[in-house]
């Protein structure tokens, strides 16, 4: 069958598993597990001596963004940053109507407790579907406008 090896939880504790395969991330010998083990599991006979386990590590775990539904902008909010995206591209030394429009955006997104993140990615969707981005035939130049326009939201979201 398996065999049995030394790896870490989530939780920073050592926990055995028996596992028939490896995948091409354990293969490296003691690899860390980043699936739950029970507490119960956990055998402190079982820690190896060259490996230290902090008791600060069992309480430490990452803050997961993803676990957290996005709610929905509202649709005038969405079509006012695709106008003003528009305009943008228009006349890029113009971006005070931009600017006006992800200051909306990012007040909204704050109140519905939206994260940046979040904002950002429906920030792009937005860029990546306006015909006048998909028609610009130099990437790098398109990339550029990107930028400056994420950066725009980002200042906008955390001067509220």
């Amino acid at each position: 069958m398996g065999k049995r090896e030394l790896v870490v939880s989530a939780r920073g504790g050592p926990c055995r598993l028996t596992r028939p395969w490896k995948q091409a991330l354990d293969a490296r010998g003691a690899a860390i597990n980043i699936r739950r083990c029970d507490v119960a599991t956990y055998s402190p006979s079982a820690q190896s001596s060259s490996i230290a386990f902090p008791v600060s590590a069992w309480h430490m775990m990452a803050y997961d963004s993803s676990q957290t539904p996005p709610s929905r902008l509202d649709e005038a909010t969405l079509d006012a940053v695709r106008t003003a995206l528009r305009d943008y591209l228009a006349n890029v030394s113009s971006s005070i109507s931009l600017q006006a429009a992800l200051l909306h955006m990012s007040s909204e997104a704050r109140e519905k407790g939206i994260l940046p993140e979040h904002l950002l990615i429906l920030l792009k969707d937005i860029w990546g579907a306006l015909p006048e981005v998909r028609a610009m035939s130099d990437s790098s130049e398109q990339i550029r406008m990107l930028q400056r326009v994420v950066t725009m939201c980002i200042k906008e979201y955390y001067s509220g």
